[in-house]
């Protein structure tokens, strides 16, 4: 009866998630003036690059992209976009679908993605042994949200990315990542977030509060001389050094590409200014969740709730699940531009939804250790 009931409840999932990517194709428009269209202004260079693949002639191509972006097609060369040549990865993979399936093709690899990443969810929450109706809550509510299925299910590179990193979180959360088989998946998923999109800061966030937790669980255990120094500098090697490789790399090898605007620190920006600046961010991101995402902003409520309800964060859960968002959230506020919709913070909605559906089932089933 159990496995009955988590099977439905599996396929439940991929089900209505496969009809949340439906609606997001049919049913695309304007809300309150931000763009939910699945093909958006951003994706230009990528279907441009996608059908660049298997198509050389620029005539054959203006036609083709006409069809979702008629003012964009004039004056198009070879040097059209080569500024994002370093993330071939979307493009690449989506080139056999646009080239059977049209300018649609794009959203084969984001709707891929955005079930894989509901499939990583109910994994994790099974492996956590939530109890069934949290189960069904949490996710109910991932389901509803018009931001995530918003920037999942669109034509840009944030879904891989988002894949990405959702790949990284489950398997420092649930499998034997000092093993050589997981250290060669993290760093294989690494590389390829890599050619994906800037992302140094969340392979560096990732590894610093998974270095914390491992040794501050030899400090609290007073067994520091038992400490691995293998282990550490694995994780240094594959959460710091390859990252910063590649970026490196890519920024030398492909033209320049736009990448969170950290950069701007290095100007003489007033403090106050700055200040100013990052309160403007995020006031906008909140507001606009509690305006236009009820589903999404009851688990930001729900997760508010239970940091201030939990003192101890030494567990890598917990770690991950608040320290990992609120880092992403202050980083990508430095981006100072208002409006993005948390575009860049649902990198870390899995480990956020793990936390919140964890201490709620500690709350209202202490005692159920089985579902």
């Amino acid at each position: 009866m159990k496995v009955l009931t988590r099977t439905t409840l599996n396929f439940g999932v991929l089900f209505f998630g496969t009809i949340v990517a439906l609606a997001r194709i049919s049913f695309f428009t304007n809300i309150n003036g931000l763009d939910y269209n699945v093909f958006q202004p951003d994706g230009f260079c990528y279907t441009f690059n996608s059908i660049k693949v298997f198509e050389d002639n620029l005539k054959a191509i203006s036609s083709i992209i006409s069809e979702k972006y008629p003012d964009s097609t004039s004056g198009l060369d070879q040097n059209t976009c080569t500024n994002l040549s370093g993330r071939f990865l979307y493009p690449l993979l989506s080139a056999p679908f646009v080239k059977y399936l049209g300018l649609y093709g794009m959203l084969v690899v984001p709707i891929f993605s955005y079930l894989s990443f509901l499939s990583l969810l109910i994994f994790g929450l099974h492996k956590m042994k939530i109890h069934i109706s949290i189960r069904l809550l949490v996710v109910s509510l991932v389901l509803c949200s018009t931001t995530l299925s918003r920037w999942y299910i669109s034509n840009l590179t944030d879904s891989l990315l988002y894949l990405g990193s959702s790949l990284l979180l489950y398997i420092v959360l649930f499998k034997n990542l000092h093993s050589k088989k997981y250290l060669l998946t993290l760093t294989a998923i690494v590389i390829l977030m890599a050619f994906t999109k800037r992302r140094l800061h969340i392979a560096l966030i990732i590894g610093a509060l998974l270095i914390f937790s491992f040794i501050w669980e030899r400090l609290k255990s007073r067994e520091v001389s038992k400490l691995d120094i293998r282990k550490v500098f694995n994780l240094l090697t594959v959460f710091f050094v390859i990252p910063y490789l590649f970026d490196f790399l890519i920024s030398e090898i492909f033209p320049a590409q736009n990448t969170l605007s950290i950069t701007r620190l290095y100007e003489v920006i007033p403090a106050s200014t700055l200040a100013h600046e990052v309160s403007t961010y995020i006031l906008t991101s909140i507001g606009q969740v509690f305006v236009m995402d009820w589903p999404l902003a009851i688990l930001l409520v729900c997760w508010l709730i239970c940091i201030t309800r939990r003192k101890n964060f030494s567990d890598l859960l917990n770690l991950l699940g608040v320290l990992g968002p609120i880092a992403i959230f202050f980083v990508t506020a430095l981006h100072l531009n208002p409006g993005l919709n948390l575009r860049f913070e649902v990198n870390f909605m899995l480990v956020m939804v793990f936390y919140v559906a964890h201490r709620l089932n500690a709350w209202l089933f202490p005692s159920d250790s089985s579902n």
